[in-house]
């Protein structure tokens, strides 16, 4: 039988906005819907943003070494803050 341990310890929560590019023309982004509709910047990208949510222990010493990684997709977080 595996047991599960759970324990309670002090985090820190930093959120905030990040941006990237894209090029339309680039193969690899042909699965996005609509790629080809959207406005594009002086070098022909689009541009795109997005949230992100990081929980960690205030001390890294007494966390689980672990990460939980949750991509957005249209959408708020499933795992609530």
């Amino acid at each position: 039988m595996t047991m599960c341990v759970m324990r309670t310890v002090a985090t820190a929560l930093a959120f905030g906005t990040f941006t990237g590019k894209l090029d339309p023309t680039d193969p690899h982004n042909a699965v996005i819907v609509d790629i080809d509709k959207a406005p594009r910047d002086s070098h022909g990208l689009v541009t795109y943003t997005a949230d992100f949510q990081i929980l960690k222990p205030t001390n890294l010493a007494q966390g689980s070494h672990r990460i939980l990684l949750e991509l957005p997709n249209r959408g708020g977080a499933l795992v609530g803050l």
